[in-house]
């Protein structure tokens, strides 16, 4: 039992290690401003799948420059119409305000007011969604007209660094068999 206990607790461990270092890995380009949507806090799922009704949460996360720090962002969204909203966008608490405009067809531009002047990653909120049907489509971020204000408050542009494909078939959810977790569950006791 103690040989479990011990397995367990270095499993955990190497777990949170994991988490704490992906969380801590810079952009390709960490000299840049970035915004990218994906469907988890880890940034590492860039897609969804399934059938109409699956719910999944979508997480906007932006890179602000360590040299530069971001007081307000213009992130220009695209949403499909086949991605539902459950809920209101659930902010990070370093997201002061939150102005959101229409702009162009299906566009929406969400402004981003930022306290403590953040560098590294911002999560800048987290939003439970559901698909509405079986179309392939793209919760998308536009690099045009996405803009940083800076600390110094010099406007800079950003880059796209993700947008989340929604219902595609490279996204379709494996099946897990239900004997799985009790079988490895049984492995231990």
């Amino acid at each position: 039992m103690l040989k479990h206990r011990i397995l367990i607790a270095g499993l955990s461990a190497l777990a949170l290690l994991w988490a704490v270092e992906s969380a801590a890995q810079p952009p390709p380009d960490p000299a840049i401003f970035q915004a990218g949507v994906y469907a988890d806090s880890a940034r590492t799922l860039e897609c969804v799948g399934g059938p109409a009704g699956t719910n999944f949460r979508q997480y906007v996360w932006a890179w602000s420059p360590t040299g530069a720090g971001a007081t307000y962002l213009t992130i220009r969204f695209r949403f499909p119409e086949n991605v539902g909203f459950l809920e209101r966008p659930v902010l990070n608490g370093l997201v002061t305000n939150l102005i959101i405009t229409d702009y162009g067809p299906g566009g929406v531009e969400w402004n981003f007011i930022l306290s403590g002047c953040p560098t590294g990653w911002i999560l800048l909120f987290g939003q439970d969604c559901t698909i509405l049907d079986g179309d392939a489509s793209e919760i998308g971020v536009s690099g045009e007209f996405s803009l940083a204000r800076n600390c110094d408050f010099e406007l800079e542009g950003i880059s796209v660094l993700n947008n989340l494909r929604v219902d595609t078939e490279a996204c379709t959810p494996t099946p897990v068999e239900r004997s799985t977790w009790g079988a490895i569950k049984d492995m231990y006791e």
